[in-house]
């Protein structure tokens, strides 16, 4: 779902406002610019809020229930279109007084958006931008309230029941694109704003754990090279966490996560929750001492959460999507044995936490200078369009 799909999803959830709306200009008879801003604005930022609130209600159960969010989205616009579509058809024409103060408004900006509240549940279950989908349902909502008012002033209830069968069409339609989509049926490129930097719906998502001291090193080059091709698709958005910023609590072996799922220290909520959203993990660290450096070894050593969760709260998995990983590996010296210490240590992880490591792009001799640098970026990118072939 795009740009299109999102605007004709704010039309139809405007509707109900713009058939109040009409009813509101009907009854004012005479109006002016500032009355059909003031119906914009009511019903405007109610349709904004009520999907903002539903989606941070959806988000809470959005991990539980991912295998099925599709279906949930389109039963939610199913049912919300079609109950529009019905109250087009009754005969019923009930409008409401001239009035705009706060008590006649109010109740009615209310029940025109209760339906956004509903697909705002919706839309996170579809990773959608939230702040972005608001404004521009509030904004669509806002013009064509001031239409129906303008409407309504000069042409009565005539379309009234049209706009809102117009609208419940749209958003069953809506519903079952989406569904059909996240079946195989359709296919469903994302869509950036201009020069795509700002997502409105993503189906994928790279998570990157940057474990070096050095922005601008060895391993930097590496990662540039691997994210290339995951920037010029636009079907991929990349969130990055560098671990040296974050600076994870290191694990006091409390046994606190084998009574209860997390952890006494939040510091890894952030990093749980993107973790449990992304669709492929990406590890970019140096060899330090045949290992990883010490922001790295944290974080692996907080990963015990997700072995409590498996083998003493009984849940398998304890992360219900599973992912790829990739590990981009620097070091300075060359040494089989290092490799297989943090390949082993990333595989002991992810076997809890339902990931599996399907690549390692070594990049060794870095103190030698820049001799590797080409054939390893060279490997990076070619993995990277691997995984973007098979994903």
């Amino acid at each position: 779902m795009g740009l299109l799909e999102l605007f004709l999803v704010a039309v139809g959830l405007s509707m109900d406002a713009f058939a109040v709306a009409v009813c509101k200009g009907l009854a004012l008879r005479k109006v002016n610019v500032g009355q059909m801003a003031l119906v914009g604005l009511w019903f405007g930022g109610f349709q904004a809020l009520m999907p903002l609130i539903g989606y941070f209600v959806g988000a809470q159960f959005r991990e539980q229930i991912t295998f099925i969010d599709h279906w949930i989205a389109f039963g939610l616009l199913a049912i919300i279109g079609g109950n529009m579509i019905r109250e087009s058809l009754s005969k019923e024409e009930e409008c409401p007084d001239a009035s705009l103060s706060v008590k006649a408004m109010l109740p009615m900006a209310i029940a025109t958006s209760i339906d956004a509240l509903a697909v705002g549940v919706s839309f996170a279950f579809l990773s959608v931008n939230i702040g972005a989908a608001v404004s521009f349902i509030g904004v669509i909502t806002f013009v064509l309230s001031m239409v129906g008012v303008k409407a309504g002033s000069l042409f009565g209830a005539k379309y009234k029941s049209k706009a809102e069968l117009a609208g419940g069409v749209i958003l069953i339609l809506m519903g079952l694109k989406i569904l059909l989509e996240h079946l195989g049926v359709l296919g469903s490129p994302a869509l950036f704003w201009k020069g795509g930097s700002m997502s409105l719906f993503q189906k994928k998502k790279v998570l990157v754990l940057f474990g070096s001291p050095q922005g601008h090193g060895h391993t930097r080059g590496l990662l540039d090279a691997f994210l290339e091709a995951f920037s010029e698709n636009r079907e991929w958005r990349v969130q990055e966490l560098n671990l040296y910023e974050e600076s994870f609590h290191p694990c006091v072996g409390c046994g606190a996560c084998a009574k209860q799922e997390g952890c006494v220290f939040s510091d890894m909520d952030g990093f749980d929750r993107a973790f449990r959203q992304c669709d492929l993990l990406v590890v970019a660290s140096p060899v330090y001492n045949f290992s990883f450096p010490a922001p790295v070894k944290a974080w692996l050593d907080r990963t015990q959460r997700y072995f409590e969760a498996r083998f003493s709260l009984g849940l398998n998995p304890p992360v219900k999507k599973h992912r790829q990983a990739v590990l981009l590996l620097t070091m300075g010296s060359q040494d089989d044995y290092a490799v297989e210490v943090c390949t082993h240590q990333l595989e002991r992880a992810f076997s809890v936490m339902n990931t599996s490591l399907s690549a390692c792009v070594l990049w060794e001799g870095t103190d030698r200078g820049d001799g590797g640098r080409g054939e390893a970026q060279a490997r990076a990118r070619a993995i990277a369009l691997e995984i973007l072939e098979k994903m």
